[in-house]
């Protein structure tokens, strides 16, 4: 039996900007420290956004087992948020964490068998978001025969869907 592989990469966006994030391909995405981070204006151009979503989803890869219990560990994972953190507080010139989460919406991303689906979340703490109250509905496919305009246009949409607790 051949098992689907579903790739994964996060989009978070806010006022400031989006950011593409390549997670793991397994069962429990995690961001990956091998992945890609793609940084982009807030209201990016469909086709650049769409070919960031394509190029963070190819370096979604499945680690081995050795490589994921010494690189994916809680604590590990936990240093990485933080220095990612840090990172856009000073790029961007935030003062605090709750002017950089502050609004931030979020998308996952998987693709599988051909086709990317893209799902809004709710904010729900300041740096927690969940699928709660969202309907699947608001759920986006696009097919990989879609052009990168088609796929950052429903990205954009389906930012657009996430919501505030």
């Amino acid at each position: 039996m051949n098992d689907v592989i579903i790739k994964n990469a996060d989009l978070l966006g806010n006022n400031q900007f989006i950011v593409i994030k390549t997670f793991t391909a397994t069962p429990l995405s995690i961001a990956d420290p091998k992945g890609l981070k793609i940084y982009l204006p807030p209201n990016p151009e469909p086709a650049i956004l769409g070919a960031g979503i394509r190029e963070a989803i190819a370096k979604s890869r499945k680690p081995d087992w050795r490589e994921y219990n010494q690189k994916f560990s809680h604590d590990q994972n936990k240093i990485r948020y933080e220095e990612w953190v840090a990172n856009v507080m000073m790029r961007y010139g935030y003062k605090t964490r709750r002017a950089m989460f502050k609004g931030m919406k979020s998308c996952g991303i998987e693709h599988f068998s051909g086709v990317t689906v893209l799902r809004p979340s709710r904010h729900y703490t300041l740096e927690g978001w969940d699928g709660e109250g969202i309907p699947q509905s608001h759920r986006i496919g696009v097919r990989d025969e879609s052009d990168d305009h088609t796929l950052g246009e429903a990205a954009l949409l389906t930012l657009s869907r996430c919501t505030e607790r």
